[in-house]
């Protein structure tokens, strides 16, 4: 065996790396124009699990078009059930030196859709309707992206194994300047791009600056044609077929019901304005076929009425006709309103108009993201009200039902801590799981970390692209008066992320967002507006910590504490640890030291009588280790438990080790210098020079 690892840099960070055996040739999924592919593995380090993936080898000799082409390919990275998984693009050195691409993607069980077809001929048409369906869900997250894929046919569709229905090989998919824009670059005039059985007018011509998403549900309509009658609408030689797609309508077909006739007419429209303009537009119609519901628009008749119940008849058919036709435009109205409001993260206005919609013309698609904004809106409520286990559980649901919303408020938690181990590694593959399917939240964390570099490398030129792409989408959530984004906005201000820096402007915004009860906001005037105006400074943190959030309750529980108000102060400490907050753990755990109890904690101990307990207080400190990896005062304090034999048995190994952990971990916190002594922020990095400089030898035997 010559097991061959491959990584770049981006799984490095996510200590995940593949591997595949090129001499196996058991192994070999196929060949192509471009490589092989090859059965490899996902492994992931911390856990030694793997996935299954797919790897495709380039052929050395390839141009440097195509190897860009593979590139762009590998880039696509969408979450989506209809839509294979790309994992990404990688670069290596073979023996001798020469360079070797490999693309890394999902590995699928099953058979392309061409040959499902060579085999079976003409698929009934529910399979059909099924088939079509999931391809145009594909192609509506693949346009929302800002994709167009330019090479619809059976050979790009996957049949799996489990009946999924996966849209492949985004080779010659093509980014546009919006959702029925122009290209922005890249395709030569007059080139044909895709297969030509399949191609739109524009794009059996060439004329790519016309092509856009109707392009795609062209070429559907040619699929749907073909997969009802087993054949193709032309045929005959390249010049028959291009003035096939330019002049001629598609031919009937006694295979063909009427009903479907019209769907594929419109989707195969010569004029791109005539076309369904979206592919939920294209799954409607094909929904209303399922239900036993005619698409066909119903013409008016023109007739003379004789009688007055001939007037009578003409009255009730103008009516019928003018509902159904005021009915459709008020479903087009409402799904254009849920999809505004879903953009800027108003889940509960966005679930009202997607419920309305659903009334008005109930499909099944429409049914499902009712259901999962039903999750949605019940997970953010409880997050906002810090019931993080609620909200947690069903942000689980809502991920479940492809929410990337959902994704990316489980990176928050994560990152915070609340109601979670935090753990910015979790986080990170969530943000980065919400940014692949299009969230602008997540987009914008992504740009944080990486402008400041948060375990992973700074890269401020695609921290820059992050906040242009998010910057948007945050300005519209603000200004609709949703309090996340009026955060996140001050957020962008306080820090200069994307926006020239002005704490000024981020009380603004954190003002109005906390205004409207949301405590992260509210925390954040409190850490603000502490030195300046101590006493708004307090007003903000008491109605954080009484909205449950644990940061300000602890933080509350210290300042009483401070305060001599120690009932008050233990009260909300015990608060913050009841949401498993970590640092709260940590200051159970130092009241309840015995050995090595200070004033404070003693005074504590006699004002609400209680007994100090060495074995607890190592309790508590674990915890909050257990739920802070990174917590370096939480290490510091178990290696003076095993220093000293608090509450566990004296071990100087176990002592060294968390203590120089703890030192690492400081190391690492941003700091200035002042007098040529580190000065670090007290208020968010308390006592960390303390243990930076602790020099624990002198205590060790």
């Amino acid at each position: 065996m010559a097991i061959i690892k491959l990584q770049s840099e981006a799984d490095a960070k996510l200590s995940r790396y593949y591997e595949f055996d090129p001499e196996n040739k058991a192994g070999i999924l196929g060949k192509g124009g471009m490589g092989i592919v090859f059965k490899g593995k996902l492994v992931h380090s911390e856990t030694g699990k793997y996935d299954p993936v797919a790897i495709k080898v380039l052929f050395k000799d390839l141009s440097e078009d195509s190897i860009t082409r593979a590139k762009r390919e590998a880039s696509i990275q969408i979450v989506h059930e209809n839509i294979i998984r790309m994992y990404g693009f990688v670069e290596t050195t073979d023996s001798d030196g020469k360079p070797r691409s490999h693309i890394i993607s999902e590995y699928l069980q099953g058979e392309t859709l061409d040959k499902v077809l060579a085999k079976r001929g003409a698929l009934s048409q529910p399979e059909t309707i099924r088939i079509v369906k999931s391809i145009l869900a594909a192609l509506y997250m693949l346009h929302s992206k800002g994709y167009i894929h330019r090479d619809i046919d059976p050979s790009n569709v996957m049949v799996c194994d489990d009946g999924k229905i996966k849209l492949i090989d985004f080779g010659i998919a093509k980014q546009v300047a919006d959702y029925h824009g122009e290209f922005t670059s890249g395709t030569i005039e007059g080139k044909f791009i895709g297969k030509i059985n399949y191609a739109s007018p524009e794009q059996a011509e060439g004329k790519h600056w016309l092509t856009n998403v109707t392009s795609d549900i062209y070429s559907t309509g040619i699929l749907l044609f073909e997969l009802l009658t087993g054949k193709l609408p032309f045929s005959g030689s390249m010049y028959e077929i291009i003035k096939g797609h330019r002049e001629q309508i598609i031919p009937r077909n006694e295979l063909i019901p009427k009903e479907l006739q019209y769907v594929i007419r419109k989707a195969t429209a010569k004029d791109p304005a005539a076309r369904y303009q979206s592919a939920t537009e294209f799954i409607v119609d094909l929904e209303r076929i399922e239900q036993g519901k005619s698409p066909i628009p119903q013409p008016l008749k023109k007739w003379i009425a004789a009688t007055a119940g001939a007037l009578l008849l003409l009255a009730a058919a103008l009516g019928i006709w003018r509902y159904e036709e005021t009915k459709q435009v008020r479903y087009a109205e409402t799904l254009r309103e849920a999809s505004s409001r879903m953009s800027v993260a108003l889940y509960r206005d966005a679930l009202d108009a997607y419920k309305e919609a659903n009334r008005l013309i109930p499909t099944d698609s429409i049914t499902q993201t009712v259901e999962m904004l039903e999750l949605l809106t019940q997970a953010v409520d409880a997050y906002t009200q810090s019931e993080y286990a609620i909200a947690d559980s069903l942000f689980r649901l809502a991920e479940e039902r492809s929410s990337s919303d959902a994704c990316y408020y489980l990176g928050e938690m994560s990152y915070e801590g609340t109601g979670a181990p935090k753990n910015f590694r979790k986080g990170f593959d969530y943000t980065t799981k919400a940014a692949q399917m299009g969230n602008k939240l997540a987009e914008y964390r992504l740009g944080y970390i990486y402008q400041n570099g948060i375990d992973v490398e700074a890269d401020y030129d695609k921290a820059i692209r992050y906040f242009e792409r998010s910057g948007k989408i945050i300005d519209m959530g603000a200004e609709a008066n949703n309090p996340e984004l009026q955060f996140v906005k001050g957020n962008m201000y306080m820090n200069g992320n994307g926006v020239p820096q002005s704490a000024t402007r981020a009380v603004e915004y954190y003002e109005a967002a906390a205004n409207q009860g949301y405590p992260r906001a509210q925390y954040a005037l409190y850490e603000i507006l502490n030195k300046e105006n101590p006493h708004k400074a307090m007003e903000w943190l008491t109605l954080a910590a009484g909205k449950g959030y644990p940061k300000a309750a602890y933080r509350l529980g210290v300042w009483l504490i401070g305060q001599q108000q120690y009932k008050e102060g233990f009260e909300w400490t015990q608060k913050a640890a009841e949401k498993n907050y970590s640092p709260a753990f940590r200051q159970l755990g130092a009241i309840y030291q015995e050995k090595r109890k200070n004033s404070l904690s003693e005074a504590i101990q006699q004002s609400l009588r209680i007994k100090g307990d060495d074995a607890l207080s190592h309790q508590y400190t674990v915890k909050a280790l257990d739920y802070d990896f990174d917590s370096y005062l939480a290490m510091y304090d178990i290696g003076m438990d095993y220093l000293e034999g608090n509450g566990v048995e004296r071990n100087v190994n176990e002592a060294r080790a968390y203590f120089e952990m703890a030192r690492n971990k400081v190391e690492q916190l941003p700091y200035r210098m002042e007098n040529g002594k580190r000065i670090y922020d007290e208020l968010r990095y308390p006592l960390a020079e303390m243990v930076r400089t602790f020099n624990y030898t002198q205590y060790i035997q």
